[in-house]
């Protein structure tokens, strides 16, 4: 089958390469031939650089900083560039030109309605001749009770099947679309990305620092815990002057290797989270309001139970908070059957 993928294939973003890397991959290996569709909305190149950047209002950062925040950038181009048998496309016409047997929308928090990648084409506008369906969509932050017009939900209902990540995404699908909605696991899981792997400058015991806010208030905490255990700190996407090795302009490769190789991951991050699951590592996740939707519904639907770091001592957490990875194992290898077969019915209905 010839499959379009539809996403932020062009995100600057760690998680959105990797999900994006994964479904190709996996679908490839089912033996279907994958185009990704890459759609840039209006100001695309803009919004782009100040997320990567992190330019806010009366933004003030240090030149390295940005330097640093550039040769980023870089590494994301490069990796993009390199994505197989992309295309752009400007809108759902140019998608139904394609002679696409289906195009998969999703994952990521393709249906957030204030993201700033978010676009109308991520619900169906102007796809009126080829086959959709979603595959784990988010609606990241976004209220469950956010109301689509009447002409979005004319859109919407052109998909013939919808999946959601996390269980707010499905409410928020039911209320608008008043259909079924299989929540399925992030393409990640069903992708081992074994071989993707580099060399990196991680020792033999370390901890990562992976987050979109600054974890820096932690800083004693987590120096005691890694002079206590005797771990090296990496701080992945961000500099810190307390952490034995930066890599604030990590590669793809670099990322994923650093969750896969290390010991303990710190984060805030969904995708952080993900991998640090995957890879059975322990985890100390800190709270951030706008991926509280994400993390709080992953955990639920793998029967994780676990509060968010505060404070304090991070052994005390670690000893409260431990993760039975044979259950946690199990749990995910149930749930992956659930989204295979969930993916695997949509297609064969097309």
């Amino acid at each position: 089958m010839n499959i379009g993928i539809l996403t932020y294939a062009g995100g600057l973003n760690y998680g959105a390469q990797a999900q994006l890397y994964a479904m190709t991959n996996y679908l490839k290996e089912k033996g279907h031939n994958i185009t990704v569709l890459m759609f840039k909305p209006k100001y695309y190149f803009v919004k782009n650089i100040k997320i990567a950047l992190r330019v806010e209002p009366n933004w003030q950062r240090h030149p390295k900083h940005i330097m640093q925040s550039i040769k980023r950038m870089k590494a994301f181009n490069n990796w993009i560039k390199n994505i197989p048998n992309q295309i752009e496309v400007k809108d759902g016409k140019e998608v139904d030109g394609l002679d696409l047997d289906l195009v998969i929308a999703g994952s990521d928090e393709i249906l957030n309605c204030k993201h700033p990648f978010y676009d109308d084409i991520y619900i169906g506008k102007d796809i009126d001749k080829t086959a959709l369906i979603y595959y784990a969509p988010s609606t990241g932050a976004l209220s469950v009770d956010y109301v689509l017009s009447d002409e979005q939900i004319m859109w919407f209902q052109k998909f013939k099947n919808y999946s959601a990540r996390d269980v707010v995404t499905k409410k928020f699908i039911e209320n608008n679309e008043h259909q079924e909605v299989t929540v399925v696991l992030d393409p990640t899981f069903l992708w081992e990305f074994n071989e993707i792997t580099c060399k990196t400058k991680l020792g033999e015991k370390s901890i990562v620092l992976y987050s979109f806010d600054s974890i820096a208030d932690y800083a004693d905490e987590i120096i005691d815990y890694a002079n206590k255990h005797e771990y090296e700190i990496v701080s992945l996407a961000r500099e810190y002057r307390w952490a034995n090795i930066n890599l604030p302009a990590a590669t793809e490769q670099e990322w994923i290797t650093c969750f896969r190789n290390c010991e303990v991951v710190i984060t805030d991050s969904y995708h952080g989270l993900v991998f640090a699951l995957k890879n059975k590592k322990k985890v100390v996740l800190i709270s951030r309001e706008d991926k509280l939707n994400k993390n709080n519904g992953l955990l639920e639907f793998l029967g994780i139970q676990m509060s968010y770091y505060k404070k304090g001592s991070i052994d005390r957490y670690l000893h409260t908070e431990t993760l039975d990875y044979s259950i946690i194992n199990e749990n995910i290898k149930k749930r992956k059957i659930e989204s295979e077969k969930y993916l695997s019915e949509a297609l064969e209905n097309i």
